[in-house]
């Protein structure tokens, strides 16, 4: 994401959750923080073009190393 994305991604900080759909446990990547829920909104706008599903969310979770 960060080299695909860079646009969106930028100086964001990642973060990962887990949620368990069914009986598969499904990693998410979260970005932020943004100012407000519009600019979360129109960030998720680009990589859904790219079919890469992306919704605005709270921004909380682990931290992921960086590389």
């Amino acid at each position: 994401m960060r080299e695909t994305e860079s646009r969106v991604i930028g100086s964001l900080s990642p973060l990962a959750t887990i949620t368990e759909r069914g009986n598969k446990m499904v990693p998410h990547l979260i970005a932020g923080p943004f100012d407000n829920a519009a600019d979360a909104a129109a960030a998720c706008a680009r990589p859904e073009k790219r079919l890469i599903t992306c919704k605005p969310t709270i921004f909380a979770g682990q931290p992921l190393p960086a590389h």
